[in-house]
């Protein structure tokens, strides 16, 4: 959960890049909702294989319902680091990043360079 913020540096950076325009401000508050909606989807998706599985709140468990507990904890985990990693892969920006800040450089550098002429 941590890495999303550093991760999160670098698409702000990114977008200013690419656009010109910093939208950290827009970047982290998608971040932060997009955070509350996986916490509450995490929640559903237990919820929903709790009531697959045939769980009863405050009786001993069936077999099937157990399973399916341990799938909410172990297997849907396991799917969504396998997720993660395979996003991780298609992620770029350590490639594009240094390209982009030297073009960045240098129009910036000769956008003053015109500002101190008209002066």
């Amino acid at each position: 959960m941590g890495m999303r913020f550093a991760f999160l540096a670098d698409v702000v950076e990114y977008c200013e890049l690419k656009s010109g325009i910093r939208a950290a401000g827009i970047l982290s508050s998608l971040d932060s909702f997009l955070a509350k909606l996986a916490f509450g989807l995490n929640v559903t998706v237990m919820l929903a294989l709790m009531t697959m599985g045939g769980y009863v709140p405050n009786q001993p468990q069936t077999g099937t319902a157990k399973v399916f507990i341990q799938l909410g904890f172990v297997g849907v985990p396991i799917a969504c680091i396998i997720l993660t990693i395979i996003l991780f892969m298609l992620f770029k920006f350590d490639k594009e990043l240094p390209k982009l800040k030297e073009e960045y450089a240098a129009k910036t550098a000769k956008g003053s360079k015109k500002a101190k002429k008209a002066k």
